[in-house]
């Protein structure tokens, strides 16, 4: 599917728009959280997310020499959350910029690829290639061409007025045509 824009030239470009999945494999990944590993007595581990905007507001107190083991912990811990949270807003930021890159070089024409030039060009064309956030709406209209039924609590997909159609009846795990009120088929 492509989506047509207009750059900071005036002149339309033609923009692919990416598939469901496609910027799974553009790096970095998150490294994720950062956790810190806890021994039970009975000897099981177990990763304890740390809660840095809590440390952040409250941060641990600078260990002296006459300070327990514990104030020196809790000081170390804090420090490499902070070092993480770091590394993850640089892999945060690089992972945009070779998503840019990646949208510049896969769904643009290589003439098109030097017409960008603003910053509201690379909005333009960063919006037009992404997918688009799905909405309730945008599935009625699936369901309604592809399969008619119904939700429960949902509003009737079938794209007509009668209750007929196709319900997951949660008892039996099945599917079901309905005609009104009465179940008529298995399936």
């Amino acid at each position: 599917m492509f989506t047509e824009v207009t750059l900071s030239d005036e002149k339309p470009c033609r923009v692919r728009q990416l598939d469901l999945f496609e910027l799974d494999d553009v790096g970095p990944e998150d490294p994720g959280p950062f956790t810190y590993k806890v021994k039970t007595g009975d000897g099981q581990e177990y990763d304890i997310e740390y809660d840095l905007e809590q440390a952040l507001r409250r941060p641990p107190k600078e260990p002296q020499a006459d300070d327990s083991q514990w104030v020196f912990t809790e000081w170390v811990r804090y420090q490499a959350a902070l070092k993480h949270h770091g590394e993850r807003v640089k892999a945060a930021a690089q992972w945009q910029k070779n998503v840019l890159q990646y949208i510049l070089q896969n769904c643009l024409d290589a003439a098109d690829r030097d017409r960008v030039v603003t910053e509201a060009d690379y909005e333009a064309v960063s919006k037009a290639a992404h997918v688009p956030q799905l909405k309730l709406e945008d599935l009625e209209d699936v369901l309604q061409n592809t399969f008619p039924g119904i939700l429960p609590g949902q509003t009737d997909f079938s794209g007509d007025e009668s209750d007929e159609g196709w319900a997951f009846d949660p008892e039996s795990g099945q599917a079901v045509g309905i005609s009104g009120d009465d179940r008529v088929a298995d399936v």
